[in-house]
């Protein structure tokens, strides 16, 4: 009889048991499921802020990306690029009526994405101040790293040296915009 009753209440204690470990199992699991649905709100608050941000500023992210962009200059192959700055420092030289212009790069000191470049010419103080200006405006891809500018005497044209940097990204035709 006592074995009857110690088995009786042994099967009451698992059952107990059994009945917490599951309320126990559950409280877990909807604890867990409370963290998940928490972090996927805060996930979809930020996503919607980022969204909102992005749509309220999406010119000035624009612009400065355009302007990002300006400091490199675009090209299929680095002789392609080279030829292009080479031609346009020339026609801008040309614009400031400014003489014995000549480009010269230093392939030999490429860094992997910047060459240096040589603008020699001559011509007046005034034209030559322009153009630089005019350079450093219009060129934020080949900026001006030195200036050696040597005047013989009063009413000599200017001689004028500018090392510039020219900064490139070689591009394919079909990443081209």
């Amino acid at each position: 009889m006592m074995d009857l009753l110690m088995d009786r209440m042994n099967k009451r204690w698992l059952a107990v048991a059994a009945i917490w470990i599951s309320a126990l199992a559950v409280n877990y699991w909807n604890i867990s499921e409370m963290y998940r649905i928490r972090e996927a709100r805060e996930k979809k608050v930020f996503l919607t802020m980022d969204e909102r941000f992005l749509r309220a500023h999406s010119e000035e992210i624009e612009e400065s990306l355009k302007k990002r962009e300006a400091f490199f200059h675009s090209a299929e192959a680095l002789n392609l690029g080279l030829l292009t700055v080479e031609n346009e420092l020339g026609a801008l030289a040309g614009q400031y009526e400014l003489t014995a212009v000549d480009v010269q790069s230093q392939m030999d000191q490429d860094s992997g994405n910047s060459i240096p470049v040589v603008l020699s010419c001559e011509g007046s103080l005034k034209k030559m101040v322009e153009c630089l200006e005019a350079l450093r405006k219009d060129h934020a891809y080949a900026p001006v790293t030195k200036v050696k500018i040597e005047i013989e005497g009063r009413g000599a044209p200017a001689k004028c040296e500018v090392l510039l940097n020219y900064r490139y990204r070689i591009v394919g035709p079909e990443t081209q915009t």
